[in-house]
């Protein structure tokens, strides 16, 4: 236990000291809110009610919080410490490759929560947006999704040959989740074949999940089942193709 926070504070400072894993990891999702906000107001509709474009547009970059650490920041961070030997002096350590795996996770987890309270934060002061009226429901599902998410990216990172590889993959994956998911317009209004085609996509299902909790829609059991076999998928394979060196 005594190892797994310590290798949970070596991977927070290791983001935290970053400048551009801080800008765009913790800072920038509540700036991308403000613009897509502005960009709302002046392009959507003026009978949509301004809490309802808030509440939509919050509940999409939450999962692109997720998507970012997962897909740009754990794949690359992890390549790079295994090019430069990082992983290979763990493990002449007695510590175990799920001991290993479980703190990654859990300091991506811990960076995904700052930034979802900072916009939270920064949403409730500019634009006056409330709790959900769930916000245990809303925490569950946002932990069920980013241990999907975040298991999807380490397989990312477990399969990569290094750091641009990782780069690559993980920013193709990324923008193709960001304009087809449902971050920014809602998938219905997609043709019936990209609709069909989303649903292979992880954050297709965060951000039903999250809107389904955040508008009380009830928890949706297909969405939760996809992510749940997103995280046992993706974390078997993980744990079978890493490399520490």
């Amino acid at each position: 236990m005594r190892s797994y926070r310590a290798l949970v504070v070596f991977q927070m400072k290791g983001l935290l000291r970053e400048p551009l894993s801080l800008f765009f990891n913790v800072i920038f999702p509540s700036v991308l809110l403000h613009f897509m906000v502005i960009m709302s107001a002046a392009f959507g509709q003026a009978d949509t009610s301004p809490e309802l474009v808030v509440s939509f547009l919050f509940t999409g970059l939450l999962a692109l919080i997720l998507g970012q650490l997962s897909l740009n920041t754990l794949p690359v961070a992890t390549s790079a410490m295994r090019e430069q030997g990082i992983l290979r002096r763990f493990k002449a350590s007695p510590m175990a490759l799920s001991t290993w795996i479980a703190a990654q996770i859990s300091a991506y987890f811990i960076m995904a929560l700052i930034s979802a309270t900072l916009m939270f934060i920064t949403a409730s002061v500019s634009y006056g947006l409330d709790p959900p009226a769930h916000v245990g429901a809303l925490v569950l599902a946002f932990a069920v999704s980013a241990m999907a998410f975040l298991s999807f990216g380490y397989l990312i990172a477990s399969l990569a040959k290094n750091p641009r590889t990782a780069m690559i993959a993980g920013q193709l994956l990324y923008l193709l989740m960001m304009f087809l998911s449902g971050v920014f317009v809602p998938v219905t209004s997609l043709p019936d074949h990209l609709q069909t085609f989303v649903q292979l996509l992880p954050m297709t299902h965060v951000i039903e999940l999250l809107q389904a909790v955040w508008f009380e829609r009830g928890w949706p059991l297909t969405a939760t089942g996809a992510l749940l076999v997103v995280f046992v998928v993706s974390g078997t394979m993980a744990s079978r193709v890493f490399r520490w060196d």
